[in-house]
């Protein structure tokens, strides 16, 4: 009736970068010439997940979990300079929590499924196109832009009243906002 699950996962991340690039012609244009240059950067990280799980009934499951998540930092895929191709964005970090019920009512003639997070992300990667002021010509940036967090609620419900009839439908409401934005 009662289950408990844990797990880690250890991640490395090695990316190398070589970028050059030509000056491109024409007025108020942001590319500008640069040599090749080379760079890399390593990023590491411990995530884990604990899960559990209570079945008052046969027919229904009542779970929580808080699980964490990574991914790595990198490069910009089209930098404009050299000190933009050789600067690497950070990695982004995130805390899940769950807590929700799966169960199958009726004579199993009624599936209800509820299920409420909540999703805390440190150091938010985000792309954006960045054109300064009288360029008629800019570039995508990715950078760390500061905490975000995003909230849900989900219900699923399917009833099938007769062998050959079934009817079903679905709601999510979902709040995402960055908490604290530190982005350019």
């Amino acid at each position: 009736r009662f289950d408990l699950t844990a797990g880690l996962r250890y991640s490395w991340d090695s990316k190398d970068f070589t970028s050059s690039a030509a000056a491109v012609s024409g007025p108020g244009l942001l590319i500008r010439s640069y040599g090749e240059v080379s760079t890399d950067e390593t990023w590491s990280n411990v995530s884990g997940r604990l899960a559990a799980d209570f079945r008052p009934i046969e027919d229904v499951l009542v779970y929580a979990s808080i699980s964490t998540g990574y991914k790595a930092g990198g490069f910009i895929g089209s930098p404009t300079t050299a000190t933009a191709a050789t600067t690497p964005f950070g990695e982004e970090s995130a805390t899940n929590y769950e807590l929700g019920l799966k169960s199958d009512l009726l004579d199993r003639r009624l599936r209800l499924n509820i299920a409420a997070f909540l999703m805390k992300i440190q150091d938010l990667q985000v792309t954006r196109f960045f054109q300064p002021q009288g360029s008629s010509f800019g570039e995508f940036l990715t950078e760390n832009a500061g905490e975000a967090e995003s909230k849900g609620v989900e219900l699923e419900v399917v009833w099938q009243p007769l062998p050959a009839l079934q009817l079903g439908g679905s709601y999510a409401w979902l709040n995402a906002e960055f908490t604290d934005f530190q982005g350019a």
